[in-house]
């Protein structure tokens, strides 16, 4: 029994932190932040881990988006029809969030620039999360859904 609750309290330690960075990370994206702490931990647990060396491809313009990027460290450079646009620096979120929500393309190429660490949200776990906590679907959709139609309202839509 107390080589269990040994074992319980180092995974404890261990995960912790990644799970704070994971819940960190989701805050930052607008449509979670109508969700409670434990419905965001649940959806922080499906985040994977990665990290990239320089001159990796997180996307190409064109292709389908199916995942959300987290960047801890590290530095990537967004290129439109071969000319860069931007680069993202360290606690950059890549990709579009509304993404995760219905169908997108990227409207550009990324590619890292330096030594990288990510958290990655896939489309395909957010669906299945959502689909299981109805309740909660329904919260991340309005809070998405409304602040997309107030953008495009206001004339400032992507």
């Amino acid at each position: 029994m107390a080589a269990a609750k040994k074992d319980f309290s180092i995974q404890q330690r261990v995960c912790e932190p990644i799970v704070n960075r994971g819940l960190e990370s989701l805050r930052r994206i607008h449509f979670f932040r109508a969700l409670k702490e434990p419905c965001l931990k649940m959806i922080a647990a499906k985040l994977q881990v990665c990290f990239l060396a320089p001159e990796e491809v997180l996307a190409r313009e064109g292709e389908k988006v199916d995942k959300l990027w987290f960047m801890g460290k590290g530095t990537a450079d967004a290129v439109v029809q071969g000319q860069k646009v931007h680069t993202y620096l360290s606690r950059s979120v890549i990709g579009p969030p509304m993404a995760l929500l219905m169908d997108q393309n990227w409207t550009q190429t990324v590619t890292t620039t330096s030594f990288s660490d990510f958290m990655v949200l896939t489309r395909h776990d957010l669906h299945i999360f959502l689909t299981h906590h109805e309740s909660e679907a329904s919260k991340v959709h309005a809070a998405a859904f409304h602040s997309q139609i107030k953008l495009e309202l206001s004339g400032r839509a992507p």
